[in-house]
C-alpha cells in the first residue's frame, strides 16, 4: 500500500476559465493501482461535467442575443419586460434569473422580482460590461434575488438609437453541479469541492469539518 495525501486540481470547464476549479483531496492509504483508477474517474467525471456546463453557457449566450434586441425595443421599467424574461427563465431551468440593469447599476427589469431596490454597480464583472463589446463571465457568487450559487453573465444593451441603454444579466445555477458532487461516491476520506476564483470553497462534499465558506489556502480542504 502507498499513502497518498494530495490535492487534483482541475479546471471545470474552458467556458469558466480562471473561474472555478474542481479540487480533489486525498488522505487515505491506497494501493497504487486504486490511486490511479480514483485519479482517472475523476478526470472523466470532470470532464463530463464540463461538457454539461458548455452546453450551458452556450445556452447563455443565444438567450442574450435574442433577449438583448427585445429589450431594445422595450422600455425596461414596463411591466412587459419582466414577463419577456420570467418567460425565458422558465424556458430554461438552468438559469437561476434573468435581469437588466441600467449604466447606473439599478436593476429595473427581472424575472424573479426582488423585494425591494438592487444595485449591482459595484460589481467588476458589471463595470467592464459597459466598456466593452460582447460578453463578460463574472465570478462565482451568491445570487443577490435568487440566493444562490451562481456565475453571471453580463451583456451591454444598447437602444434603437445605438447609445448604451444598460447590461442584461443571466445569471447561472450551480445547483446541479452541487448535486452531482454530493452523489459522487469517493473512497474513504477523500474530499472533492469546487473553488473560486479567489480561493472560496464554494463547495465541499462530504464536508464533516464544515469547511465550506473558508479559503482554500487557509484550510486542509
Amino acid at each position: 500500500s502507498l499513502g497518498l495525501k494530495g490535492r487534483i486540481g482541475l479546471p471545470l470547464a474552458a467556458s469558466f476559465a480562471g473561474l472555478l476549479c474542481l479540487n480533489a483531496y486525498f488522505s487515505v492509504y491506497l494501493t497504487n493501482k486504486t490511486i490511479e483508477f480514483e485519479k482517472d474517474r475523476l478526470r472523466n467525471f470532470v470532464h463530463a461535467i464540463a461538457d454539461e456546463e458548455r452546453d450551458k453557457v452556450e445556452d447563455v449566450f443565444q438567450s442574450m442575443q435574442w433577449l438583448s434586441r427585445q429589450i431594445g425595443l422595450l422600455k425596461p421599467s414596463t411591466p412587459g419586460c419582466n414577463e419577456l424574461l420570467a418567460g425565458e427563465l422558465q424556458r430554461t431551468r438552468h438559469f437561476a434569473n434573468i435581469n437588466f440593469a441600467l449604466t447606473t447599476g439599478d436593476i429595473v427589469c427581472s424575472a424573479i422580482r426582488p423585494a425591494g431596490r438592487i444595485n449591482i454597480a459595484d460589481r467588476e464583472s458589471f463595470q467592464k460590461a459597459l466598456v466593452r463589446r460582447g460578453v463578460t463571465a463574472g465570478g462565482l457568487v451568491k445570487g443577490l434575488i435568487s440566493g444562490r450559487n451562481v456565475i453571471p453573465f453580463y451583456f451591454p444593451v444598447a437602444d434603437q438609437s445605438g447609445r448604451l441603454h444598460g447590461v442584461l444579466v443571466i445569471t447561472l445555477g450551480m445547483d446541479e453541479l452541487e448535486r452531482s458532487l454530493g452523489k459522487l461516491n469517493l473512497p474513504p476520506g477523500a474530499r472533492i469541492g469546487l473553488v473560486s476564483d479567489k480561493g472560496d470553497i464554494v463547495i465541499r462534499a462530504p464536508d464533516p469539518e464544515a469547511l465550506t465558506g473558508k479559503n482554500f489556502a487557509d484550510s486542509d480542504f
